[in-house]
């Protein structure tokens, strides 16, 4: 098991929120949404390709599920740091059987937004900085991802990549229930994806941290393509919905909840001809430090 460093964890509103809402989502992380987070990480080290013995920074990585996929990849010699805030979610990772000729992994807690005092961090740092840092699903949770960002891009080496994702500015039926409904329910949000205006916003923040952007891209929407729906589908669209997303919300006053919901469908499908089509696309961005 690795070391832990979780002392300098500042116990926020933010962090808290965080804990309760992933300890309650570790165990069936993986098959969640049909798996699409195990295709997503894989996909991640397949994108990112690190090289053999390379030294890499899983960044929220939750149940393991882009570091196992890394680990692979860089091989016996190489290493992998896996960080997360939650406990829960990295106690199913050290969990997992580690396979024949990966590289060493190693998971700490700490904030992926300050790794100052993480000292597995600090000691690839030390040594020469990582070849790969990546970044699953987690940038449009932090209360500063361009500070972040900045602070990601001092730890790789020259020539280093970091590899992230954001949601896409697309409305869709995990936007609505886990940030306007949440929103129009009075209830703070885990996460904030405003500043997402199309595929360049990610890649300024990358820019102005001084990374040289290699690729980005527009992702299939993961999990397929989703279904297509009308305004008269909405009370339906909800009772489908409420459970798969209720990690996202508070349930207490569903009557309510139900009113808010239909009145943003009548708004969402009058902006788009009357059908609401849902599926969840990713910006994803490479970029290098020159």
């Amino acid at each position: 098991m690795g070391r832990k460093h979780a002392a300098h964890i500042r116990p926020n509103i933010k962090h808290r929120r965080c804990h309760r809402t992933y300890t309650r989502r570790a165990p069936t992380y993986a098959t969640a949404f049909n798996g699409w987070h195990v295709t997503l990480g894989e996909q991640y080290a397949a994108d990112i390709s690190p090289p053999p013995g390379g030294r890499c920074l899983d960044l929220a990585c939750g149940t393991g599920l882009v570091t196992f996929p890394l680990a692979k990849a860089v091989g016996q010699d190489g290493l992998v740091v896996g960080v997360d805030v939650t406990p829960a979610m990295l106690d199913v990772a050290r969990k997992r059987e580690r396979e024949e000729g990966w590289g060493r992994v190693e998971f700490v807690e700490g904030d992926i937004a300050d790794l100052s005092e993480v000292e597995p961090v600090q000691d690839v740092v030390r040594e020469s900085g990582f070849d790969v840092i990546s970044c699953c699903s987690a940038l449009v949770l932090l209360a500063d991802p361009a500070a972040a960002i900045k602070h990601w891009a001092d730890m790789l080496k020259k020539g280093g990549k970091l590899i992230t994702d954001v949601p896409t500015e697309t409305h869709t039926l995990q936007y609505l229930f886990s940030w306007e409904l949440r929103r129009a329910m009075g209830l703070q949000n885990e996460f904030d994806r405003s500043w997402v205006e199309n595929i360049h916003s990610l890649e300024k923040l990358c820019a102005d941290a001084g990374l040289i952007v290699n690729k980005s891209w527009k992702t299939a929407s993961q999990g397929g393509e989703g279904e297509e729906y009308r305004l008269e589908d909405g009370e339906e669209v909800f009772e489908q919905n409420v459970k798969k997303y209720s990690d996202f919300m508070d349930l207490e006053k569903l009557d309510e909840t139900r009113q808010k919901f239909l009145e943003m469908w009548r708004r969402e499908c009058q902006r788009s001809d009357g059908v609401f089509k849902d599926g969840h696309w990713l910006y994803m961005t490479i970029a290098k430090k020159p």
